[in-house]
């Protein structure tokens, strides 16, 4: 505990930023850091993206990640932006947050940027404003395939596959693979998988529609020997063949549990 006579952190604390490590890192950026913007409501932020969707959706992320309500307002040119349905350009001077983009998919990228470098403003009991130095930042990405491999366990939850999808999107990949092992429930072939299964075609739709919302791409895996090279030597349980032997002639090598690509 501070002494009398200690300096505190109060509501007076100058502002302390230094630029955080994001990831992945932009291409250029621009900071003043003795100045700031704060994100609350009523926040001015300007959009120019052709997709008419893109205020609404900047508008809700706000409410969802910052407990801001802004006044979004739809501009015709925002800075610089970069050629690309991925590229953007984002800043914040002057009590404003604007963002320039040529998609949606730039102006989801921008608001992953800008989350990654807010921060609670300091001196409160509990969080009332973000907010960010004064900056530029222009971005692309290099690859355009950047994906996450997440496995649904039967130890897992959906809770825990949807934080996968949501830090995907954060991180700025643009895929997530989605391997079901033995978790699928399918009420058309109820041998696919563990009675107990906890991934049903309502959660699955859930998936869907949440990654959709932030710019990722769902591909659901199947095991071939491309991926499954350990067959099931390793791990000594087939979800399909252990409860439902009749079904050897689907995987290979026998009793293995990658799918038999030769067999019509």
């Amino acid at each position: 505990m501070p002494n009398a006579s200690s300096p505190t952190e109060s509501a007076a604390s100058p502002w302390r930023f230094q630029w955080p490590i994001l990831i992945p890192d932009v291409k250029e950026h621009a900071c003043e850091p003795a100045r700031r913007v704060t994100i609350r409501d009523g926040v001015a932020v300007e959009i120019a993206c052709p997709d008419a969707a893109a205020p609404d959706w900047v508008a809700t992320k706000m409410k969802a990640w910052f407990q801001a309500t802004p006044a979004v307002a739809a501009v015709a040119t925002v800075g610089n932006v970069p050629s690309g349905d991925e590229a953007y350009a984002l800043s914040a001077k002057d009590g404003t947050v604007r963002i320039g983009a040529n998609a949606m998919q730039g102006v989801r990228y921008a608001m992953a940027t800008l989350r990654q470098i807010a921060q609670p403003a300091r001196g409160t009991f509990r969080t009332e404003a973000y907010e960010v130095p004064e900056f530029s930042v222009r971005d692309w990405p290099d690859t355009p395939f950047r994906t996450l491999h997440v496995c649904g366990f039967p130890e897992y939850t959906a809770v825990r596959i949807e934080r996968c999808i949501r830090l995907a999107a954060y991180y700025k990949f643009n895929h997530v693979i989605l391997e079901p092992c033995g978790v699928f429930r399918s009420s058309r072939h109820p041998w696919h998988g563990w009675r107990d299964g906890w991934l049903d075609p309502a959660t699955c739709r859930r998936f869907v529609a949440l990654a959709r919302d932030l710019g990722v791409t769902l591909v659901p895996a199947f095991n071939v020997f491309g991926h499954a090279t350990s067959a099931r030597g390793k791990t000594g349980k087939n979800a399909i063949l252990d409860v439902s032997p009749e079904y050897q002639p689907l995987f290979e090598p026998v009793e293995g549990f990658n799918w038999c690509i030769s067999n019509p």
